[in-house]
């Protein structure tokens, strides 16, 4: 199996869309920390205002880039080429460009050269949301080269459950994102989870965090700067973590050891590296 050359990301746990079409929410994103902010061009603007969206981008971006979180863009499949062009003509870059309703390679190939052509530093995320994403998944991770800045897959539930014709929260789409997320457990992409949408419960924001965190997922996708807190202080690495993680390899490589009652094994050394690679570490 040919790595890609991305890296699991446990620091980026809380990515919050900002609908671009509206100036005062982007002004409230430049009061938030999130991990991520995602300026959208598609589903969270009005129709017909795309290009109020991308003058609003290049009004604030010198707000935008001073802070702290990544910045990602959201584009829109039927116009992204010409947004693309748009802001890196004029000087806008991006941590991540996410492209929704991924499903053609012949979409995979014109986004890589947009990126080259402008030396963007932007890695791909890509949102799969029909059957058909779903059924050519192992094709596309095949055409995925080693240099390619790839970062990982998102799963658009509300438009796979209708292309299903099921629930969104069906154990149908429950099972096909368990298939996506082992599928980036396998070949160290990152999967980032959708939002959650009954933002009145917060049982459900916090059953969904701790389902992610089991799973071995860090990255959350939210729609209200209120789920910062939960999202980040639930999926984050703690400090405890790190040092149980360098003790684990420490005593890896004493031979036989014992750490809280269990053997230190390879297997448990392993996540340790893993996860303390990943760190920076």
């Amino acid at each position: 199996m040919i790595k890609i050359m991305s890296k699991v990301s446990y620091k980026l746990n809380s990515w919050m869309f900002c609908p671009s079409d509206k100036a005062k929410l982007i002004e409230k994103s430049l009061e938030v920390s999130p991990s991520v902010v995602i300026y959208d061009l598609e589903d969270g603007i009005e129709y017909g205002k795309e290009d109020i969206a991308l003058e609003n981008l290049k009004s604030y971006w010198n707000q935008i880039k001073e802070k702290d979180f990544k910045k990602a863009l959201r584009v829109s499949k039927e116009s992204y080429e010409s947004s693309l062009f748009f802001l890196f003509k004029n000087g806008l870059d991006f941590d991540f460009i996410i492209f929704p309703k991924f499903e053609d390679k012949a979409e995979l190939w014109t986004l890589k050269d947009i990126l080259a052509k402008y030396n963007s530093k932007a890695k791909l995320v890509l949102m799969l949301e029909s059957k058909k994403a779903i059924k050519d998944l192992n094709n596309l991770i095949a055409l995925l080269k080693p240099e390619d800045k790839f970062f990982g897959f998102m799963i658009g539930k509300a438009d796979l459950a209708s292309d299903y014709n099921v629930e969104i929260y069906s154990e149908l789409i429950e099972s096909i994102s368990l298939k996506v997320i082992q599928k980036c457990l396998e070949n160290d992409f990152n999967y980032i989870e959708a939002p959650t949408f009954e933002l009145n419960s917060e049982f459900a924001l916090i059953a969904n965090l701790n389902y992610l965190k089991r799973n071995g997922v860090y990255c959350k996708a939210i729609i209200t700067p209120k789920q910062i807190a939960e999202v980040n202080s639930t999926l984050e690495i703690s400090s405890e973590q790190i040092m149980q993680a360098r003790e684990i390899i420490s005593l890896s490589k004493e031979g036989a050891a014992r750490y809280n009652g269990k053997m230190v094994d390879e297997a448990m050394a392993k996540k340790a590296r893993k996860l303390l690679e990943a760190l920076g570490e």
